[in-house]
């Protein structure tokens, strides 16, 4: 199988460098980071596509930008067959990735099982 092509959407950079690694290292996946929800859609705009979109729910809350899960609805407007995933510790936030249509992993689980689901997640039809 090629390498899996996967976006992390995180404003927290120290959480997103340590899940680019992990995917490096336990999926062999090529891993492309971004700051926040509005530049992951540029990026979109002009062709690229990932095999899965990895979104946290509370992107730049200072700024009021896009939320996870908005940039997830936009997401299936872009590629209704998208894979995406919302992180976070908040139910409120599981329930609206729910509703966006995405999958939702709580952070609060180990990261093997993390893994284990994207995993799952990615080898999908």
């Amino acid at each position: 199988m090629d390498q899996f092509k996967i976006a992390v959407v995180d404003d927290d950079r120290l959480f997103s460098d340590s899940l680019r690694i992990t995917l490096q290292d336990e999926l062999g996946a090529n891993v492309v980071l971004f700051t926040s929800g509005e530049k992951l859609l540029v990026e979109l705009n002009s062709g690229k596509k990932f095999d899965l979109y990895i979104l946290d729910y509370h992107l730049d809350r200072y700024h009021r930008k896009l939320w996870g899960d908005e940039v997830a609805s936009l997401l299936f407007e872009f590629h209704p067959e998208a894979k995406v995933v919302g992180l976070s510790t908040s139910d409120e936030a599981g329930r609206k990735f729910r509703i966006a249509g995405a999958h939702f992993i709580d952070t609060r689980i180990g990261y093997q099982d993390r893994i284990k689901i994207l995993k799952q997640i990615l080898e999908s039809n």
